[in-house]
């Protein structure tokens, strides 16, 4: 008898909870169906962009629809809270673009996502006005701020008081 094999967004959800399960920055191969689903990690990765672009870019809509008079603290806040509801993925996207042995392909589609974000960052913080670098320095400080206020996973806290 055969199972039918899942979905590519049963595999999708399944690959998120798995990263977010273990946030060892690695892409989980283990996962049943992912070849299937996403023939090559350039593929997989690309719809995991696409998933934290879109709840990054819910989190920036909904923290800009409040009342604000720091437009840049409610951007860092939806920044950090997106890596708090996604914390395998983005692992995952940073350990990518920070090992030398990623491919050029993956690599390039990391950078050129990492810069559409910062820009959009900028832009979200009210500071639209400035060229494209420093728009990206912007960015860059507004991701690095953002990282500071990430709340680490109970499970994670637990773990780290216990001895090794």
């Amino acid at each position: 008898m055969s199972f039918p094999r899942p979905s590519r967004a049963e595999t999708l959800r399944t690959v998120v909870a798995t990263l977010d399960r273990r946030v060892d920055g690695t892409v989980p191969h283990d996962v049943p169906g992912l070849r299937d689903a996403f023939p090559d990690d350039l593929d997989l990765v690309g719809v995991l962009l696409l998933r934290w672009s879109a709840r990054l870019t819910g989190a920036l809509d909904r923290s800009l629809s409040r009342p604000t008079a720091d437009r840049r603290a409610a951007v860092c806040e939806a920044w950090s809270q997106t890596a708090e509801q996604l914390p395998g993925v983005r692992r995952l996207l940073d350990d990518l673009l920070a090992d030398p042995t990623t491919g050029d392909a993956l690599r390039d589609m990391l950078l050129r996502a990492r810069d559409i974000e910062r820009r959009r960052l900028t832009e979200a913080a009210g500071l639209a006005d400035q060229d494209r670098g420093q728009a990206l320095e912007t960015g860059r400080r507004l991701e690095q701020a953002a990282r500071s206020q990430v709340r680490p996973r109970l499970a994670d806290r637990l773990r780290s008081l216990l001895p090794a």
